[in-house]
């Protein structure tokens, strides 16, 4: 199977771009609900409570999302223990999902910042003015603005990138950039 890394800062559109992509016959994973489930996994909940405390808990002993991020977003040295402990589970379970024939779209905010960078055959940096991503994270996130400044410069993933689209709002614009990444793999991969 092809895979195709989706990443960008928040509020860039990258689950838009993938849902674009998914219409021409992709299967779409997304990192961050993998991420979720894992929070379920003994091992994981294990590391993560010793890491951050029990106030991460709720009264039944479940993991709190917001609890978490509460204390792993304090800082980025956290948010780098956060990582180390979640992502090879999430990786892991990526890599179970796509085995088999045709094209996957992988969408993670940190796939240059993980392993997982090693795990796709392709990457695409979903690029958007920065006014516009603080609009559309606002919506999601109260700590929009400081979030993406703790994420990877626009100019940094771009380089990385071996695709790059801009989502300026126009969604004619968006689906016909999709159409050309979509054709070039299509290309590269026959």
């Amino acid at each position: 199977m092809i895979r195709i890394g989706i990443t960008g800062n928040i509020g860039a559109g990258k689950s838009t771009v993938a849902k674009i992509l998914q219409t021409f016959g992709a299967k779409y994973i997304d990192a961050d609900k993998i991420g979720h489930k894992i929070l379920s996994q003994e091992a994981v909940k294990r590391k993560l409570v010793k890491t951050f405390g029990k106030n991460i808990l709720n009264k039944k002993g479940k993991i709190v999302r917001k609890k978490l991020a509460a204390v792993a977003f304090q800082s980025k040295e956290k948010e780098k223990k956060l990582n180390a402990i979640t992502h090879p589970p999430i990786i892991k379970e990526i890599c179970r999902r796509t085995k088999g024939k045709g094209i996957a779209l992988i969408e993670a905010t940190l796939l240059f910042e993980s392993d997982l960078k090693n795990k796709v055959d392709y990457t695409i940096w979903v690029s958007a003015p920065r006014r516009l991503k603080i609009e559309r994270a606002k919506k999601r996130y109260k700590d929009a603005q400081e979030r993406l400044s703790w994420q990877m410069p626009e100019d940094e993933g771009k380089k990385l990138a071996d695709f790059v689209i801009k989502n300026n709002g126009e969604l004619k614009q968006l689906k016909e950039q999709c159409r050309k990444v979509w054709q070039t793999v299509k290309t590269l991969t026959n």
